[in-house]
């Protein structure tokens, strides 16, 4: 058994580095989410980063030049870093074990064929289905004052 850890490099690199956000002044704070939903496959994480800043997916989408299928958790970082949204500066690999997870983060759960991420925030996870534990990845906490 190998334990990895990934460090989490500080600063926008494939976004937009003019971001009108900060740490100090986020695009919003996280007290609340409204779930959405979207017509097409392949935008798991951007809806999540949606859900988070209270924008349309669409806008997403375009701040982070991520289409279908190619949203990663590099990415997510750096969106939530284009929006002030505070994180931790690792991601928890849970290796499929039954963990409590912080009161707000971005799941990375394994699928058939692909992961795929999912918002969780207060025991609610924003997603059309099910997600068991065992099939968790790991995930990135979102820092709720």
């Amino acid at each position: 058994e190998i334990n990895i850890s990934f460090q989490i490099k500080n600063g926008l690199t494939r976004i937009n580095h003019d971001s009108p956000y900060s740490k100090e002044n986020p695009i919003r704070k996280i007290d609340d989410i409204q779930d959405i939903t979207y017509p097409k496959a392949g935008y798991c994480g951007q809806i999540c980063i949606a859900m988070l800043t209270g924008l349309s997916v669409d806008e997403v989408v375009d701040i982070m030049h991520a289409k279908a299928w190619q949203c990663s958790f590099s990415k997510l970082i750096e969106a939530l870093d284009y929006f002030g949204i505070l994180h931790d500066d690792k991601i928890t690999y849970t290796k499929g074990k039954e963990i409590v997870l912080p009161e707000c983060c971005i799941i990375n759960v394994k699928e058939e064929q692909m992961s795929h991420l999912v918002l969780y925030y207060k025991g609610h996870f924003y997603d059309r289905k099910d997600i068991a534990f065992e099939n968790i990845i790991g995930y990135l906490k979102i820092i709720v004052e």
